[in-house]
């Protein structure tokens, strides 16, 4: 059977939804602390991943919800970025709640 360029990109977009899913699925799984902390010095939230080795400060934002966006989105980033080097995710901190 001979793949047009038409059919090759769609099993492209086929692919890429399904490793989107997948990711969705890890995220929703595993809980990652986010430290959102305001900068008087940057004037802006920082965003960190006390988790993941290196990742004090990842991203930030001018307003508390733009740093949690962002803070969402370098999540996934940061899973991808592992899932594609093969390196094992760290396992997640779990705290409980205040009794």
């Amino acid at each position: 059977m001979i793949q047009t360029a038409e059919g090759a990109e769609d099993a492209e977009e086929r692919s890429e939804e399904r490793i989107k899913y997948k990711i969705i699925l890890i995220m929703m799984k595993l809980k990652y602390k986010m430290i959102i902390e305001w900068s008087e010095e940057d004037n802006c939230f920082l965003v960190g991943f006390p988790g993941f080795p290196g990742q004090k400060w990842r991203t930030h934002g001018d307003t508390c919800e733009e740093a949690v966006d962002n803070g969402t989105e370098a999540n996934k980033s940061l899973v991808i970025a592992f899932q594609s080097t093969g390196e094992s995710l760290p396992e997640p901190t779990i705290n409980k709640a205040a009794e």
